[in-house]
């Protein structure tokens, strides 16, 4: 279980659960968004796949998640009652997010987050002797 957001009225917990049933014989794996309600301990899953919380909207209906499995990563906006999933930003070509770096105002118009990014120069001497000191 990574990733845990708690819903603004505090009685759901949506997770990405790297989880696995056992049925007829077999690991049958169940990895995505589950949301797990605190008033009963039941879990639901949302959405397949690597997709990982970042923030409920601020009524609740809605969680905006990551999903680390697409390339480029895209953060896309579940609505828990329609079911239906919105398209909301791809990261650039090339850059990854990593974990939860993630933040989005309540409002949902601006994403904040870290994207590591690795620069080096290099450098060439010409007629270098080891020698001179």
């Amino acid at each position: 279980m990574l990733g845990p957001r708690l819903s603004p009225d505090g009685l759901s917990i949506a997770i990405y659960w790297n989880r696995f049933r056992w049925e007829t014989g077999a690991w049958i794996p169940e990895r995505g968004l589950w949301i797990i309600s605190r008033k009963d301990s039941s879990q639901k899953l949302l959405l397949k796949g690597l997709m990982y919380p970042l923030k409920w909207s601020e009524d609740g209906n809605s969680i905006y998640v990551m999903d680390f499995g697409k390339t480029p990563q895209e953060i896309l906006k579940f609505n828990i009652n329609s079911r239906l999933t919105k398209f909301i930003y791809n990261l650039p070509p090339g850059k990854k997010a990593t974990d939860f770096d993630i933040d989005i105002t309540p409002d949902g118009k601006t994403i904040v987050s870290t994207i590591p990014e690795t620069n080096s120069d290099v450098w060439m001497i010409e007629n270098f002797d080891p020698d001179v000191e």
